[in-house]
């Protein structure tokens, strides 16, 4: 007999396994329910549709990363976001066989992805709450609306990882958050508007702040204010609480 308060989780693994075995399409809510050993009525109290089952799913990985606790504030932003979005990959594990099938029904049927854009937008908002980065204002959107773009281009890698370490999705999600990088550090210079009090033989002065809080943080530098403990965006060699290490930067 399931517990009361694991049937959620329970309803959600049974869908993501029939959707492994015959096909995220074929599976239909009756199936379900026999797979699951409950009855149609307990399936819709928790989820009233299949599009509900995705984004259960996409609660369940959420609160297995909160559970975690935070990552250490004194990180650059660029480790912890790494950490983050790493932790929920491993919280996916469970359910791997099945997220891959629903990614191949999103050819046969993009409603599919339409329908968790925005349980994936309060998914990329917890997500930074979690990496001590909360979404604020206009920037705070631009925030969750990259974060997400960059956790669904990762998601194709780590479909196609096997390897036990995720090497390839941790290289593939350091990379893209580099370029992420990358693109704040420019953003940022070019928006600065020139000093015209400046003599014409001094130099312009650069703006500061020279890694990914840039563009995850950018509310404090439109503020006037400076970002404490950001570390440049080598990639080299840091190491978080869960112990992984990110090297090489973004790589070629």
């Amino acid at each position: 007999m399931v517990k009361k308060a694991e049937l959620p989780q329970h309803i959600v693994k049974a869908a993501m396994d029939l959707a492994a075995e015959h096909g995220w399409l074929a599976v239909t809510m009756h199936d379900v329910a026999e797979a699951a050993g409950v009855s149609l009525a307990d399936v819709y109290r928790h989820y009233p549709s299949k599009d509900a089952v995705l984004a259960g799913l996409g609660r369940l990985v959420d609160e297995t990363v909160l559970d975690r606790g935070e990552i250490e504030p004194d990180e650059p932003a660029r480790d912890r976001l790494f950490e983050v979005l790493m932790s929920r990959f491993d919280a996916l594990e469970p359910y791997k066989a099945g997220v891959v099938a629903v990614l191949g029904a999103l050819r046969r049927d993009p409603s599919i992805g339409l329908m968790q854009a925005l349980p994936l937008e309060r998914s990329m908002r917890w997500m930074l709450e979690a990496a001590g980065m909360p979404p604020r204002g206009l920037i705070g959107e631009i925030k969750v609306r990259a974060l997400g773009a960059i956790w669904l281009d990762v998601l194709r890698v780590w479909a196609k990882d096997d390897s036990p370490d995720l090497a390839q999705t941790m290289k593939s999600l350091d990379k893209r958050l580099g370029q992420a990088e990358q693109w704040a550090n420019t953003f940022e210079h070019r928006r600065r508007p020139p000093n015209p009090f400046r003599r014409p033989s001094e130099p312009e002065t650069e703006p500061a702040g020279d890694d990914i809080a840039a563009a995850f943080d950018a509310e404090a530098a439109a503020d006037g204010t400076a970002r404490e403990g950001v570390a440049g965006g080598d990639g080299a060699g840091k190491a978080g609480k869960s112990g992984r290490r990110v090297e090489g930067g973004a790589g070629p």
